[in-house]
C-alpha cells in the first residue's frame, strides 16, 4: 500500500468537506435572505418540517422523527448554542412525545423517535467536521473514544452485526459526537449553555415527575409500561413508584435532578432561582428512589466544597437542612416520606441489599474474565444496545466501567478513559485557576444581561467551572452503578469534556452565532473587519 498517495486522498477528502461546509453555510445565508436566520426558522424551516410530518400518515412516528431532525439541524446550523439548547431538550422529552404518540396512534416496536436524538448529535457533529472549525484538543478526544469503540467492532460483528452496527454507532455519535460539538464552543461556551439548559430542563421534568406521583400516571404513561414491560420503576419490596418524567426511566432522569441540584447551589447568590429549583429537583430525585444518584451527589457537592474553598458549604448546609426537615415533618403522614427514608436506610445496610450483593457478584465474575480479553466480548455485547442481541451477562449493567471493559477489552478501555481523564485534568485546571479577564455572559444573569453586553465577573466564571467540575465528578460516580456513556448522559458527559479540553481564551466566540462561510479562511482581523 502506497501510504503517501492515502495520504493525499485523505488530504483532499478533507479538503471538499470543508469546501462543502463553506457553500452549506453561504447557501443556508443566501437562502435566508434579509430575514434573520431566526426568523428563516421560524416561518420557513419549521413550517416545512411540520408539512414533511404529516405527509407520512401511515406512520407518524417516522414523518416527526424527520421532521424534528431537520428543524433541530437546521436551528443549529444559524445559531450553535441554541442548536446545543435544543439538542439537548431533544434527549430527555423526545421519550415522552413517544409516549403520547404511541397512545393517540400505536405503539411501535421499533420506533424512529428513539434513533432521533443519535442522528440529531451525529449530524450536528458532521456540520462541525465540515466545518473545519474543531479544536484540535477536543478532535484528538473524540477520535481517541471512537477508536476505543472500535476495538470491539470485530468481535460484535462476528456475534451479531446490526447490535453492533448500532452500538458503535450509538456510543459514538452521542459521547465522541458530544465532545466534538462542546470543542466547538470554546472553553466556557458548551459549560454555560448546559448550565442554562439543565436551569430550565430539570424543574420542567421535575413538576411532571411530582405529578406522575401525585396524581398517577397519565393513560399514556401506563400504556407505555403495560406494553413494554418495564416494572423496574416499582421499588422492590415497598411497591412505591420511582418517577421517570418524560425520560424512559428513574435511572435516566434521576442525573438529570442532581445536575440541577448542583446548578441551585451554583445560583445561591440568586435565592429567587435557587430555592425553587433546590425544591423541585430534591423533591423529584427522592422520588426516583435512585440510590446510586444520591450518593453521587453527595460526591458532587464533596468536590464543589473543596474547590470553592468552603464558600458553598453554607448553601450546601442549608439544603441539607431543608431536606432533612422535610422528610422529618412528612414522614408522619405522607406514605412517599416514608418510602424514601426506608430507602436511604438500605444504604446503610448494603451487606444485606439483594440488589448490591448481585452487583459485587458480578463485578466480580466479570472483571477478571474481562480483563483477559484483548478485543473485549465486542460492541453490543452489553446494555441497551444488546436487546437486539438477545440475553448476555451484561444486559442491564449497574456499572458503566465494566460494560465499558466487558465490550471492548483493555486497549479499548484505556483509549476512551484516556480522553476522559485529559477532560477531567483540565477541568480541575480550569476550575482552580484564576479566571483574570472572563468575557463570557454571566450564567444566571439571562437575556437582559445578553443585550446589554456585559462582561462576567471572574467570580461568575469561576462558579460556572466549579459547577462543571462537580458535575464531572458526579458522573464519575454514576459510572460505578450505571452506565452513563449510552445515551443523554453520554452526551451531557461529552459536552463537558469538549468545553475542559479546548485550549481557545474564555470568551464569546462570535462564529459560533452565525454560520462559517468562505471568509473563515481568512485571518482573524481579516474576518472581523468583514464582518
Amino acid at each position: 500500500m502506497n501510504f503517501s498517495v492515502v495520504g493525499d486522498q485523505l488530504r483532499a477528502l478533507s479538503r471538499r468537506l470543508h469546501e462543502f461546509g463553506a457553500a452549506l453555510a453561504d447557501s443556508w445565508s443566501a437562502l435566508a435572505g434579509s430575514v434573520s436566520e431566526r426568523r428563516f426558522v421560524v416561518f420557513v424551516v419549521l413550517p416545512l418540517a411540520v408539512a414533511l410530518a404529516v405527509s407520512i400518515p401511515l406512520l407518524p412516528q417516522l414523518g416527526l422523527a424527520a421532521a424534528l431532525l431537520v428543524a433541530v439541524l437546521a436551528v443549529y446550523i444559524g445559531d450553535r448554542r441554541w442548536g446545543v439548547a435544543v439538542l439537548l431538550a431533544l434527549w430527555f422529552v423526545v421519550p415522552g412525545v413517544r409516549r403520547v404518540l404511541g397512545y393517540v396512534t400505536e405503539q411501535v416496536a421499533n420506533d424512529p423517535l428513539s434513533l432521533l436524538p443519535f442522528a440529531a448529535t451525529a449530524g450536528a457533529a458532521l456540520v462541525e467536521l465540515a466545518r473545519a472549525s474543531v479544536p484540535r484538543s477536543a478532535l484528538l478526544a473524540a477520535a481517541a473514544v471512537a477508536a476505543g469503540f472500535a476495538f470491539g467492532l470485530p468481535l460484535g460483528f462476528a456475534g451479531a452485526p446490526l447490535p453492533a452496527m448500532f452500538a458503535f454507532g450509538a456510543y459514538v455519535a452521542g459521547l465522541a459526537g458530544a465532545i466534538v460539538i462542546g470543542g466547538t464552543l470554546g472553553r466556557d461556551g458548551a459549560t454555560r449553555v448546559l448550565f442554562r439548559a439543565i436551569v430550565v430542563l430539570a424543574p420542567l421534568l421535575a413538576l411532571y415527575a411530582l405529578w406522575q406521583r401525585l396524581f398517577g400516571l397519565p393513560a399514556w404513561d401506563q400504556e407505555w409500561l403495560d406494553v413494554s414491560d418495564f416494572w423496574s420503576v416499582i421499588v422492590e419490596g415497598q411497591g412505591a413508584l420511582r418517577v421517570f418524567s418524560t425520560a424512559n426511566s428513574p435511572g435516566t432522569l434521576a442525573p438529570l435532578l442532581a445536575a440541577g441540584l448542583l446548578a441551585a447551589l451554583a445560583l445561591r447568590r440568586r435565592p429567587a432561582m435557587a430555592i425553587p429549583l433546590a425544591l423541585l429537583c430534591g423533591l423529584a430525585l427522592g422520588l426516583t428512589y435512585v440510590r446510586s444518584a444520591w450518593i453521587a451527589l453527595a460526591a458532587a457537592a464533596l468536590v464543589y466544597i473543596v474547590v470553592s474553598r468552603g464558600r458553598v458549604l453554607p448553601a450546601v448546609a442549608a439544603f441539607l437542612a431543608i431536606a432533612v426537615a422535610t422528610v422529618a415533618v412528612l414522614a408522619p403522614v405522607a406514605p412517599a416520606a416514608r418510602e424514601v427514608v426506608q430507602r436511604a436506610r438500605t444504604i446503610a445496610q448494603a451487606s444485606s441489599d439483594r440488589s448490591v450483593n448481585e452487583r459485587r457478584q458480578l463485578l466480580a465474575e466479570q472483571l477478571p474474565a474481562s480483563l483477559t480479553r484483548p478485543l473485549g466480548h465486542g460492541v453490543g455485547s452489553a446494555g441497551e444496545p444488546s436487546r437486539l442481541r438477545g440475553e448476555t451477562p451484561l444486559r442491564a449493567p449497574d456499572n458503566g466501567y465494566l460494560s465499558l471493559l466487558y465490550q471492548l477489552g483493555p486497549a479499548g478501555f484505556l483509549l476512551v478513559a484516556m480522553a476522559l481523564f485529559a477532560a477531567a485534568g483540565a477541568a480541575v485546571r480550569l476550575a482552580v485557576e484564576a479566571p483574570a479577564e472572563a468575557r463570557a455572559t454571566p450564567i444566571a444573569a439571562g437575556a437582559r444581561a445578553t443585550r446589554t453586553g456585559r462582561d462576567a465577573s471572574a467570580s461568575d466564571v469561576r462558579e460556572l467551572r466549579t459547577w462543571a467540575l462537580a458535575l464531572l465528578a458526579f458522573y464519575a460516580v454514576q459510572l460505578t452503578a450505571q452506565d452513563t456513556f449510552y445515551g443523554a448522559h453520554g452526551v451531557v458527559l461529552g459536552l463537558l469534556c469538549g468545553a475542559a479540553l479546548v485550549s481557545v481564551p474564555a470568551g464569546v466566540d462570535e462564529s459560533a452565532r452565525r454560520p462559517v462561510s468562505s471568509h473563515r479562511r481568512l485571518p482573524l482581523a481579516v474576518r472581523a473587519t468583514l464582518r
